[in-house]
């Protein structure tokens, strides 16, 4: 039985690495995008109303 290194295996698979790496980092990114973006309008659209003091 040969036992191959993980090397070996990195060296055959590397396009489909690189690319599944690029689209776990995009992923998380689009996610990071999408959540600032909500999380700015929803602070806009929950936005404190000032008050008024009625001193009569």
């Amino acid at each position: 039985m040969h036992i191959h290194s993980p090397f070996h295996f990195m060296r055959r698979h590397a396009l489909g690495i690189s690319v599944l790496c690029v689209l776990i980092a995009g992923y998380f990114a689009a996610v990071g995008y999408v959540g600032t973006r909500l999380r700015d309008d929803m602070s806009h659209t929950l936005q404190a109303v000032p008050t008024s003091v009625d001193k009569h």
